[in-house]
């Protein structure tokens, strides 16, 4: 009986040990792990068109983003005032919302249901944070 005991609980604690723990809290998820790139801002209409005033074509380095209902979005190493915080679908085709609140955008993301596309426009600049979070 108390092998058994055992061994259940080195289930447990093995199972446990593959959840981080900073993603839960009160059974909810409160955190998400995610990559953005700094791109031009797409607009409307050019999605698909390959433009690039700078003449870069490799795309840039991915940037780890973490978005919490705590503490807001984080973004590593970012010293840019974000503009705008947009939702689109996980096409990338139809924008959601935009939200000019942090807090808010951080909000609709959790009660989002879906894979999606968020989009951080910079202040006075043609550039965003593009990624995915993946429910």
């Amino acid at each position: 009986m108390k092998k058994l005991s055992l061994i259940t609980l080195v289930i447990a604690i093995m199972f446990m040990a593959l959840l981080p723990s900073s993603l839960f809290a009160e059974g909810q998820l409160k955190v998400y792990q995610t990559e953005v790139r700094k791109q031009h801002t797409p607009t409307i209409g050019n999605q698909n068109e390959d433009e690039d005033d700078e003449g870069h074509r490799a795309p840039s380095r991915p940037i780890q983003c973490t978005i919490s209902m705590t503490t807001g979005i984080t973004i590593s190493g970012c010293p840019d005032e974000i503009e705008s915080y947009e939702l689109w679908d996980a096409e990338g085709n139809n924008c959601l919302t935009i939200e000019p609140d942090e807090m808010e955008f951080v909000n609709v993301i959790f009660s989002y249901d879906n894979d999606c596309q968020i989009r951080m426009k910079i202040a006075d600049s043609p550039y965003s944070y593009i990624g995915y979070v993946l429910k």
